[in-house]
C-alpha cells in the first residue's frame, strides 16, 4: 500500500513522516529488501550517529519467515547492492550488527 501525501498539506500537521522515491522503492524486488528500504529511511542514521540493529531484532521487526538465521543474515548482507543508493554506510558487524548511515 503506497500512501501519497502532498507536502503542502503534510507541513499543515504537525507530524513527522517519511518521503520515499518510489521509483527507487519500485527498483527494489526483494520483500524484505523493500521492508529494509522502508526501515532504513525511517531512521535518522548520520556519520555522527549511525543507525545499529542486531540483525535478529531486524528479523523479528519484519516477521521473517527464514527458517535458519543464516539465510536471514545472508538476504540482509546481499542488500548492501540494492540499497547503496540510500546508504553511505552498510556494513555487519562479527556480533550480527547492522550499522548504517544514509545518504545526505
Amino acid at each position: 500500500c503506497i500512501v501519497s501525501v502532498n507536502p503542502e498539506i503534510a507541513c499543515l500537521y504537525e507530524i513527522d513522516y517519511v518521503q520515499i522515491d518510489r521509483d527507487l522503492r519500485l527498483g527494489i524486488s526483494k520483500g524484505i529488501e523493500k521492508w529494509l528500504c522502508n526501515y532504513i529511511l525511517s531512521h535518522r542514521a548520520t556519520d555522527k550517529n549511525p543507525h545499529n540493529v542486531h540483525i535478529e531484532k531486524l528479523a523479528t521487526l519484519s516477521n521473517s519467515n527464514y527458517k535458519q538465521f543464516r539465510d536471514f543474515r545472508r538476504i540482509i548482507k546481499k542488500s548492501e547492492t540494492s540499497l547503496s543508493k540510500i546508504v553511505s554506510l552498510y556494513s555487519i558487524t562479527k556480533n550480527d550488527v547492522l550499522q548504517f548511515v544514509r545518504k545526505k
